[in-house]
């Protein structure tokens, strides 16, 4: 008769056991295997589908990762070289930003591709959960089950609805292939080696997808712990010495984005106060795997009392996983123990390192499936305990069946949320006091010219000191002609981001913004100061080859023309090497040729821009232009002509209105001795636009034709 030591020793090692009438992997068809892989799959798909019409959140890491980011825009030997070798906003992620080329390459800015390869990993994570779950447990059931729960989890939301976050989708699938293939290498009474490298190499890819899988070595100890019968027994000194692999390349990764990571937070400086934060954060982590509570884009990090409940019911955050974990091994609960231990191993960075948001629903990517073993587990428990394999087989689609239609109806509630910045910040005013929710529906407002909301909200976020807040200020004060207050306002945010180290491409823009506002006031000098400045704190930003072409720009306007030459021959040869289009260096030129009157010089500039641009209506209006005044006014007049009739389209930078262009096409006309045509012209463009900036100018031209006419 076994001792109680040996009962308690044969509970620990031993995997779930099947459900009366359920089979072993082993004996399940594989036609039923592949359709319960596919539909996993198709659950976690569908679930999503609704985010394909998404857009980018223009005010949120998106245009930064993507929108803005000239390493994605082409394969070239230079980009991968400073993706693989440089961090990236502060981030040392090169796979990351590696999955935006792929969609570059196949779908350019349209956001529709980025969030399909977003849907399809979620997808692939999904069936790669069923894989190394049934690996895990050796229960079919169980694995189809927990797969499922898994993949329309509603903590899932942000990872998967926002394009920026593709690294938590990355990493993930990465994490599930090490554990697999680590299962498989010790799977046995030997190391398979070759399945041994394919785990660390998967781990390897996680980290340069996302860093925080960091502690998943310390899952595979675990694993080691608890071994089940046929499974490979590793001494602590051997389990130990398997992990050194792991730990060296996380160790490198982790310094790697150390080095290159912002200053800790406000609520990391006391020790009490930063583990009652994270146990704080723990305990909303477990009420948010449950499905429960809504998601949020951004939580407000909690303020506590001097009281002596609460820090200890918060400090008791922080152990409540490890003691899960360590009374499920006693009491030989094995699903329990490792899907404590999942959760908990996988949340560590976020508890025990002071991230920029105290906690985000994205967190909870990977670990959730930790949860969904324990919801599978009960599942195949209860379904046990029933009758017969009808009955069974009801109460497990009746147990699975609530919480899967209470998680799919919690995604896609919370899934147009991510639409786009309005929806997404409106949502999260109602949710938080955080100034960043503040700033970025600011920028909503300001994109939609709602010049007194976005002031109200700027200020408001400006009373948390931040550079973003006064960079704000200073667009709605730009955009509304208060210049010297622009002026205030960004010289103050640029104050704010030198004193907190802020990264060179922030900064950049910055300087770039404050040479806008000088210029517009006639300060060629400043301006030109201010965008040199902007060049020099990161010379591979986005919008460089723009920026070099102001240069040019102002010093044309100072007189220096070698100078002014110089950059415009340095802006096209960024915008070459970068693989933007260099439309914006000619026109600028030529638009500097126009304002001399050269029209012949500025024709040419213009006919180079339009080539490289052929459907922008404002290169084909400015190309027209120059021609009309150059001696070539019938060719002028077809390019208004197929810009009246809607060939090309007129964006909101395009500096001209459809009545403008029936202005140029009365001019194109009286030149070439059309005076009724031009009248005509004219008469349209007015009827357009009564209060047309020139429309005294117009009517006196009318009124001239008709005199010469003898009307």
């Amino acid at each position: 008769m076994p001792t109680p030591q040996q009962r308690r020793f044969q509970r620990q090692h031993q995997t779930v056991k099947p459900a009366p009438g359920a089979r072993s992997v082993a004996g399940v068809p594989l036609p039923l295997q592949a359709l319960a892989y596919l539909a996993v799959f198709a659950a976690a798909v569908a679930v999503y589908l609704p985010t394909l019409r998404h857009g980018f959140l223009i005010n949120w890491d998106d245009p930064t990762y993507v929108v803005n980011n000239p390493l994605i825009r082409g394969w070239s030997r230079e980009n991968l070289i400073e993706i693989f070798t440089k961090p990236y906003f502060s981030n040392f992620l090169p796979l990351h930003l590696v999955s935006y080329m792929v969609d570059y390459s196949l779908w350019g800015l349209n956001p529709f591709g980025y969030h399909l390869q977003s849907v399809i990993l979620n997808g692939v994570n999904a069936a790669l959960a069923l894989l190394v779950t049934r690996r895990l447990f050796g229960d079919f059931t169980l694995a189809f089950l927990a797969a499922l729960l898994y993949a329309v989890h509603p903590s899932h939301v942000e990872a998967v609805a926002w394009i920026s976050i593709r690294k938590d989708l990355l990493s993930t699938t990465f994490l599930l292939l090490t554990v697999y293939f680590y299962l498989r290498a010790t799977g046995s009474r030997s190391l398979d080696r070759g399945s041994y490298a394919a785990s660390v190499a998967a781990f390897t890819l996680g980290l340069l997808s996302k860093v925080s899988i960091v502690a998943l070595p310390l899952f595979l100890l675990l694993l080691d712990l608890l071994q089940t019968a046929g499974r490979r027994r590793l001494s602590w000194k051997a389990a130990l010495a398997n992990k050194i692999p792991y730990g060296l390349v996380g160790l490198m990764l982790v310094r790697l984005n150390m080095l290159a990571q912002a200053k800790g937070q406000t609520y990391a400086h006391d020790p009490a106060n930063y583990l009652m934060v994270k146990g704080h954060a723990v305990w909303n982590y477990l009420a948010l795997l449950t499905g429960l509570p809504p998601g949020r884009p951004i939580y407000d990090a909690p303020q506590f009392a001097p009281d002596l409940l609460p820090a200890v019911a918060n400090l008791a955050g922080i152990v409540v996983l490890p003691a899960a974990l360590w009374v499920a091994h006693r009491r030989g609960w094995r699903v329990m123990s490792l899907g404590a231990g999942w959760v908990f191993v996988l949340l560590l960075p976020a508890i025990f390192f002071p991230l920029v948001t105290y906690m985000a629903d994205r967190y909870l990517y990977a670990p959730s499936l930790g949860f969904c073993w324990l919801l599978g587990a009960g599942i195949v428990w209860m379904g046990r305990r029933s009758g017969g394999i009808a009955v069974r087989a009801g109460v497990v689609a009746f147990l699975t069946a609530i919480p899967f239609a209470g998680f799919v109806y919690r995604t896609m509630e919370y899934c147009p949320v991510w639409a786009g910045s309005e929806s997404l910040w409106s949502y999260a005013l109602a949710r938080s006091e955080d100034y960043r929710i503040r700033n970025n529906l600011a920028q909503a407002r300001l994109d939609e010219k709602r010049w007194a909301d976005a002031e109200r909200l700027y200020r408001e976020g400006s009373r948390f000191e931040n550079y973003i807040s006064h960079q704000g200020l200073a667009a709605v004060y730009y955009n509304t002609n208060r210049y010297a207050e622009a002026e205030r306002e960004i010289e103050r945010a640029v104050e704010i981001a030198r004193k907190g180290g802020l990264a060179s491409g922030k900064l950049a823009d910055l300087e770039y913004a404050r040479g806008q506002i000088y210029w517009v006031q006639s300060q060629p000098q400043k301006a030109i100061d201010a965008w040199e400045a902007a060049l020099r704190a990161n010379p591979r930003d986005e919008r460089a080859p723009l920026t070099t072409v102001w240069v040019g720009v102002a010093e044309s306007r100072l007189g220096n023309e070698e100078a002014s030459q110089e950059a415009f021959r340095q802006a096209i040869e960024k915008y070459r090497r970068t693989g933007q289009p260099v439309t914006d260096a000619y026109f600028a030129i030529g638009t500097v040729e126009l304002n001399r009157n050269n029209f012949l010089k500025a024709a040419e500039w213009y006919r180079l821009a339009y080539r490289e641009s052929p459907h922008e209506a404002k290169v084909a209006f400015f190309l027209g232009r120059a021609l009309a005044r150059g001696g070539s006014p019938a060719e002028a007049m077809q390019l208004f002509k197929r810009i009246a009739e809607g060939e090309f389209s007129i964006l909101s930078d395009s500096q001209f209105t459809m009545p403008d262009v029936y202005v140029q096409m009365g001019v194109a006309a009286q030149t070439l001795g059309h005076n009724q045509e031009a009248i005509g012209y004219w008469e349209e463009a007015l009827r357009r636009a009564p209060d047309h900036p020139e429309r005294d100018a117009i009517l006196a031209s009318i009124a001239a034709l008709r005199r010469a006419a003898g009307h």
